[in-house]
């Protein structure tokens, strides 16, 4: 499970089946510290309207263990 920004300048893994710390989805380890460094600064840059678009392919169970990422969420849905 990878992640990206658009512009290619950050990628990281959203969960491994190696890991041991973090949520479990199954198999899976959700890799919270790798993961929300990414995602949360550009859901940040689309609620404060310095970024014009936002590509979100999926959201699952393993992004809804991330406060953080469930209220940015919620903030631009309501927008």
């Amino acid at each position: 499970f990878t992640m990206a920004s658009l512009d290619g300048s950050r990628s990281g893994s959203l969960a491994t089946e190696q890991g041991s710390d973090g949520p479990r989805v199954g198999k899976y380890t959700v890799t919270m510290r790798e993961w929300e460094p990414i995602a949360l600064p550009a859901l940040d840059s689309a609620l404060t309207g310095s970024s014009e678009v936002l590509v979100m392919d999926e959201i699952g169970k393993m992004e809804l263990f991330s406060n953080g990422f469930v209220d940015r969420m919620r903030r631009l849905l309501h927008a």
